[in-house]
């Protein structure tokens, strides 16, 4: 029977999942909401698309989404954005904690993702309840942001304002993390907008003299000089700053702990009590009516940049950004730099200079955390496939040695000395866990490189990585962005993930044991045989009866060859070593058994109806072999105990071959 046709995919981006209420309503903050947004020019038929988090979330679609149109899904009833009807209703909930959504084509294509990286929420906000924007078409951090309390639609189910943008286009991008109340009806409108003054740098490592001695900085990014007699800034803790005296057009205003020693030779325009926690917080300013103006960590989680191992600051810059090394301004209470820009630009605003002792620029390029293939070439997959990659933008060569490389979270590995070796411009240097002992942590981590005299050259921060085979790195190599998502490439440029499609019947179920043997029904075994002319890479390749049998295979099949699955062991065919041991049982009274592709295309199936199997004997436990378009059970002789054929040709394939080329005498199976 020949395998009905694919379903149909999608390019990556086709449709986006363009704004996500994670956060609820202040009506409820069970009341989410998401939206989708079709980018493109014509319409798309959103049947057997599905939206899921890979846990309580699984949501099937339905309908159309038209050209540059909009999708909305609401939480459990219609009621969450009361005004505009929904397209879909799904069940589960979003972690207020973050999570990974994904958008998936009836092929089961990966088309986008929201927080792809894992961990935290790269924007939105529980106080006030604010949707998460996007306002780029890659899934990074800096893609997202906050809605910014002001162009938004829709009314909750209690009849308040969405403070988002449901079916509607995102608001205009504000500096990262910005927010706003609205005002209520009663009350006089604000006359400042979200962003008037923003939260600019915030020093919640302290300084190298001291881990206390904290600072923040705010600046007036307009041109109008404002007031900020009455303006407060507040962590709604132990910090409740009243501010005083006027910020100038694209002048800084400069906070400082306890006294005046914090940055000694710059005078602070405040003193102020209370500490900044270093496991994160959020940090509001308010104008004289109250109305939220910016934000700075919104989600109160932990800090989006600084670092406190070296009392760098977190400087903004569109999005949050670690003190860059260089471009600092002041001195410390015991004379060392500030590491940050106290009263001036920040040093993420300007170019990355060229450091008089590095001929060329080294990043750390691709970072394999969680490997599921012996992408190494040493024989095995284990964690040693783990990989950091080194890039010489150029334009000279480097010699690494005496570099450094260290995992710095929770302590980190121990340092590794780089060996001697000359990195040219545009060149790769790839260096294995099983050579490093660096271990990269699913949870999250960072990675250091360090030049000989311990000075920072580039520093890699990710964040909760689910999926194997998945790299972080720099697209296109050396980008000063980086992703999650790439194709693991240790040596060579890095790629986005796009897995390869197969045709039809490319690798085909060739022989199903689903009896067992006679020395166990458990013994159930499954073949697979390559027809064509060259050998296939099974990685990414899945076999699966939409049920408890889900093998993820790997290996290459050769023109011609075969591929032996076994259940629970590699007992079910004595003298024979399985190629893959599998779980799960097949059912005796019959089901489907799938082979997909990487894009997950259905490639061939063993019994399509479902029903019962179309051959195979449970009483002899003969297994059930393909013969052309159909199926047979199995005729041959008993082979070490096994009623059936599995690693070579099927009986009923042999006994056609013999029976044309008349070296088969008479009827039935050949002896």
């Amino acid at each position: 029977m020949l395998a009905p046709l694919a379903a149909p995919s999608f390019g990556p981006g086709a449709v986006l999942i363009n704004e996500v209420a994670w956060a609820g309503t202040d009506a409820s903050p069970n009341d989410e909401w998401i939206e989708l947004w079709n980018p493109g020019t014509e319409p798309i038929d959103l049947a057997d698309w599905t939206i899921t988090d890979g846990g309580d979330i699984l949501v099937s679609l339905s309908g159309e989404i038209a050209a540059f149109g909009f999708y909305l899904l609401e939480r459990t009833d219609d009621t969450t954005v009361s005004d505009i009807p929904a397209d879909r209703i799904y069940t589960g909930s979003l972690t207020n904690g973050g999570e990974t959504l994904g958008l998936l084509d009836p092929s089961g294509n990966l088309i986008d993702s929201a927080n792809a990286a894992g961990g935290a929420w790269p924007a939105g906000s529980t106080s006030p309840r604010a949707s998460m924007e996007r306002h780029g078409l890659l899934d990074l951090p800096g893609s997202w942001t906050t809605f910014p309390g002001a162009g938004g639609n829709g009314l909750d189910a209690s009849g308040s304002p969405i403070r988002g943008t449901p079916r509607r286009p995102n608001a205009p991008a504000m500096p990262a993390t910005a927010t706003a109340t609205a005002t209520p009806p009663d009350e006089p409108a604000s006359p400042f907008p979200p962003g008037a003054i923003v939260i600019n740098e915030v020093a919640w490592a302290g300084t190298i003299a001291s881990g206390n001695d904290e600072w923040i900085e705010l600046y007036n990014p307009g041109e109008v000089p404002i007031d900020l007699d009455a303006w407060r800034l507040t962590d709604d803790g132990d910090i409740d700053i009243p501010l005083t005296s006027t910020l100038e057009g694209g002048g800084y205003y400069l906070l400082e702990r306890t006294d005046d020693t914090t940055i000694a030779d710059l005078r602070a325009d405040r003193i102020y009590t209370g500490g900044l926690s270093n496991s994160g917080e959020a940090l509001t300013l308010l104008d004289p009516a109250g109305t939220v103006i910016d934000v700075a960590n919104p989600g109160g989680g932990p800090w989006p940049a600084g670092d406190v191992s070296r009392h760098a600051s977190m400087e903004r810059g569109g999005t949050w950004r670690t003190f860059a090394g260089y471009y600092g301004r002041g001195v410390d209470a015991s004379g060392n730099p500030i590491r940050g820009t106290p009263g001036g630009p920040n040093s993420i605003l300007f170019p990355t200079p060229m450091p008089t002792w590095i001929p060329g620029r080294v990043v750390i390029n691709e970072l394999l955390i969680r490997p599921r293939y012996d992408w190494e070439g040493a024989g095995g997959v284990t964690t040693a496939d783990e990989f950091i990659e080194l890039y010489n933008r150029g334009p000279g060569a480097v010699n690494l040695r005496g570099w450094t490389l260290d995992d710095v979270a929770v302590g980190g590995s121990a340092l590794y000395e780089l060996p001697s070796m000359t990195l040219e411009p545009g060149a790769f240097a790839v260096f294995f866990r099983s050579r490093t002992r660096i271990a990269l942590n699913d949870s999250g981590d960072s990675v250091r490189l360090d030049a000989p005299d311990g000075t920072l050259v580039d520093k890699v921060r990710y964040l909760r990585i689910r999926a194997a085979n998945l790299s972080f790195g720099r697209l296109p190599d050396g980008d000063d962005a980086l992703a999650y998502g790439l194709w693991p490439t240790p040596g060579e440029p890095n790629e986005l993930f796009a897995p390869r499609s197969f045709p039809p019947r490319t690798i085909l179920i060739n022989e199903v044991a689903w009896a067992g043997s006679p020395a166990s029904a458990n013994h159930e075994w499954i073949e697979l045989w390559n027809p064509g002319s060259s050998p296939v890479n099974l990685f990414g390749w899945t076999l699966t009866d939409d049920g408890d049998i889900e093998v993820h295979l790997h290996g290459v099949i050769d023109s011609d060859g075969f591929l032996l699955l076994e259940r629970s062991s590699d007992e079910a065919v004595p003298g024979i070593s399985a190629d893959l041991i599998y779980t799960g049982a097949l059912a005796n009274e019959g089901e489907l058994l799938r082979l997909l592709d990487p894009r997950g295309r259905e490639v061939d199936v063993a019994n399509a109806a479902a029903g019962s199997w179309p051959a195979g004997d449970a009483s002899t436990h003969a297994s059930m072999e393909r013969a052309g378009q159909e199926w047979a059970t199995y005729a041959g002789p008993s082979d070490a105990g096994i009623l059936g054929s599995p690693r070579s040709l099927n009986a009923a394939t042999v006994d056609d071959t013999a029976a044309r080329d008349g070296s088969c005498p008479g009827a039935g199976p050949c002896p």
